[in-house]
């Protein structure tokens, strides 16, 4: 398929349907955003517009700042999807990517609300930061007291609401091209509607501020030198450390560095050279105390990057053939009954051998990378919903009271307990 926008492939009355419905269901406006950051449709109706906003946009200055903001939610996307982010004049927005056979249709955006009661001070931070526009004081003053307060799990929510809109709007645009990747002419668009769907799921439950399950598997993705599955952990926990700090800057920046030390013990963990990871993480700090919370959370994210780099770089020059090959074997394997002795056998050395080698560059033996690679296995199958006794049959454990024995040792709860947790 060449490169389409979404004006050539989607049809403006669904995507009119489609914000409309999203707006009906949040009380906000919504807008979409083309590749080159424009204004492609939006909800016109002005119930739903900030009036707060509509003052900012009536200078010319203000309307600036405003296009600045929706290219800042444009290119977070790329790093975080949904999205949550902050105005200039402090009032959260939402966005989410529009994707279409991995290419970039567009951003929806939305938001103009606040996230917590407005007192005297609060009210005067606002005013303060938009002051310089020289709009009428009094005016002013009263759209601030009109903003709308969005508690932190409908934050939450209306994230992951707008994701599901941006999904909508992608599958409309799939409708209209045919197998070929043609533009043939557009179907109706089948499936539940977004506010079913928000039915559904609402309400959502606001966390504690400490995942220690999700931090203990981050961990984990990291030293095996998960990437992928890394980073989404990741996102999920910054996620939570924002909606659960609403208001609480300092403590949020005191989490994301917790993270941080989380991040870097586990790259050393994983193989990286240590004085590597220990000046990345100090600069990383410094850089994190001098960012805005929304900065901090991207730069954690490469940070992230750079810590997985790190350790791949170590492996591919400490590792000698026969780890190699080993570690191979079992990322291969670890559904089949094997042990230290198949593992040696297949690498060519004596079982002893193998495992001071294996000790020596893995920082694990043979045995607990083999365990360390099934648990994660079989993680990932019970959050699928799949049974206990399929999992441990699927991850290479002989028997299901074995299994979850080794499980609840590895995990710190039984495989049942996990799988309703998460599944």
């Amino acid at each position: 398929m060449g490169l389409l926008s979404l004006q050539q492939l989607a049809d403006p009355a669904i995507l009119k349907r489609l914000l409309s419905s999203f707006t009906e269901a949040t009380g906000m406006r919504a807008v979409i955003l083309d590749t080159t950051m424009e204004p492609v449709i939006g909800v016109e109706d002005y119930t739903y517009h900030c009036r707060l906003c509509q003052l900012v946009n009536s200078v010319t200055e203000g309307a600036e700042r405003c296009r600045e903001t929706y290219r800042r939610a444009c290119r977070a996307v790329e790093l975080i999807d949904p999205c949550i982010l902050f105005c200039h004049a402090g009032l959260v927005h939402w966005a989410a990517p529009i994707k279409l056979q991995d290419q970039v249709l567009g951003t929806i955006i939305c938001g103009q609300a606040i996230m917590w009661e407005l007192d005297e001070q609060a009210m005067q931070e606002i005013f303060n930061r938009v002051a310089d526009l020289c709009l009428p004081p009094r005016e002013l003053r009263a759209a601030i007291q009109k903003l709308r307060v969005v508690p932190a799990r409908q934050v939450q929510q209306g994230a992951e609401l707008l994701k599901k809109l941006a999904a909508r709007v992608a599958a409309s645009s799939l409708s209209s091209l045919g197998a070929t990747g043609q533009q043939e002419k557009r179907g109706p668009l089948k499936g539940p509607s977004l506010w079913d769907w928000l039915v559904e799921r609402a309400p959502w439950e606001q966390g504690n501020g400490y995942q220690l399950d999700l931090e203990n598997e981050l961990a984990i993705r990291v030293r095996l030198g998960d990437r992928l599955g890394a980073e989404t952990i990741l996102e999920n926990l910054l996620g939570n450390i924002l909606f659960t700090n609403i208001g609480r800057a300092e403590i949020i920046k005191y989490r994301l560095l917790e993270l941080l030390a989380i991040l870097s013990r586990a790259a050393a963990a994983g193989g990286a050279r240590p004085e590597e990871i220990l000046n990345l993480s100090a600069a990383s700090m410094q850089k994190i105390s001098t960012l805005s919370l929304e900065e901090s959370f991207i730069w954690l994210l490469r940070t992230l990057d750079e810590f997985m780099d790190r350790i791949y770089r170590a492996r591919e020059s400490r590792q000698t053939p026969p780890v190699e090959k080993a570690v191979a074997y079992i990322n291969t394997n670890y559904r089949q009954s094997i042990g230290l002795e198949d593992i040696a056998v297949f690498v060519d050395l004596s079982p002893a051998h193998l495992s001071r080698l294996f000790k020596k560059e893995m920082g694990r033996t043979v045995i607990e990378y083999l365990t360390l690679v099934r648990i994660e296995a079989a993680k990932r199958l019970l959050r699928e919903g799949k049974t206990i006794e399929e999992v441990a049959t699927a991850t290479g454990f002989n028997e299901v009271t074995y299994f979850s024995r080794v499980f609840k040792r590895e995990v710190g709860v039984t495989p049942g307990t996990y799988r309703s947790r998460y599944a």
